[in-house]
């Protein structure tokens, strides 16, 4: 394998042979660097071996592209970040790792995008954005997790018609400090197998300390049993969204913050549990319906924040 350095000599784009040392655009049998500047690919970047990106690295309307083995990214990776963009492949045979940005998509993005890879570690931000129209989407051949099975780690955000999608598997915690947001009713972490919906979280039983569980303007996440919260979960709270929802199979038991609704709340949100446990030293749960919708908690067991008929009171 050879090494191809960007240097940005001459200019941003990636094509320019002018701008790599060695002179010469990366090939095949290349293990790519891009340190410094801003390298733009603005066509095709045909097959590299290796990415190592640690400073901005931009792919626009840039067809099909292959990283053969892996692509780390402590940097800024944006595929089709740019407004009207769209239609980017990037196939990546090993991990995408990802301790930087990580960026698939726009608001009004022209074609579907797609970003390929055989697993994911993630202690970074992954955002994706998708259009009307065309979806944003990450596809991971391996099953559920973000650097560790099951886990979900790092701040993780998806818009409009976007996912990402695992081979199998579901997560089942978010990690200490992670964010999970989805915004949204197409905005899915899903399961190849049942796409479409958010079928990879549908085996979600923690939140970790400092963690963000949030969904908004119409997204819906349902899973098979109980739910742990040590962190903050929150639906619809920013002022005008709306419609989302949770279902639990089993309990909640809430150790953190549980927000529902705003003042302004443009459609209902529900939060459906079969029981409630409210620990004694936890935050709050806290309702905001408006004058038309309403913020609804629903306890389809016995009445009870805990034991049956009781309602534990914190002092502030």
């Amino acid at each position: 394998m050879s090494k191809s350095t960007w240097t940005g000599a001459v200019n941003s784009d990636w094509a320019d042979a002018g701008n790599w040392s060695p002179a010469g655009v990366p090939g095949a049998s290349s293990d790519v660097t891009t340190a410094t500047g801003d390298a733009v690919a603005s066509a095709s970047i045909g097959t590299v071996n290796s990415i190592t990106d640690s400073s901005d690295l931009d792919f626009e309307s840039a067809g099909t592209n292959t990283v053969t083995t892996s692509l780390d990214d402590t940097g800024h990776l944006r595929v089709d970040h740019n407004g009207g963009a769209g239609g980017t492949i990037l196939n990546i045979g090993g991990t995408l790792t990802d301790s930087g940005y990580l960026s698939i998509g726009n608001a009004t993005l022209s074609a579907p995008d797609e970003v390929t890879a055989a697993a994911l570690d993630n202690t970074g931000r992954i955002y994706l954005m998708g259009s009307s129209a065309d979806q944003a989407l990450l596809d991971v051949a391996g099953s559920a997790g973000f650097g560790t099975a099951g886990v979900l780690s790092g701040y993780v955000r998806l818009d409009g018609d976007s996912g990402i999608e695992f081979a199998s598997g579901e997560i089942t915690s978010l990690a200490a400090g992670a964010h999970l947001g989805l915004v949204g009713s197409d905005a899915f972490i899903e399961d190849s197998s049942a796409t479409g919906s958010n079928s990879a979280l549908t085996g979600l039983a923690s939140i970790g300390a400092g963690a963000l569980f949030a969904l908004h303007d119409g997204a819906a996440v349902s899973t098979n049993g109980a739910l742990a919260n040590d962190g903050e979960v929150v639906l619809d709270t920013v002022g005008g969204d709306g419609g989302s929802s949770l279902t639990l199979g089993g309990a909640l038991t809430n150790s953190g913050y549980l927000g529902i609704g705003n003042a302004a709340v443009s459609a209902r949100d529900e939060v459906s549990v079969a029981s409630l446990d409210n620990q004694f030293f936890s935050d709050e749960i806290h309702l905001a319906g408006s004058g038309t919708n309403q913020a609804l908690l629903d306890v389809t067991g016995g009445a009870g924040f805990g034991a049956a008929a009781s309602i534990l009171v914190r002092e502030r």
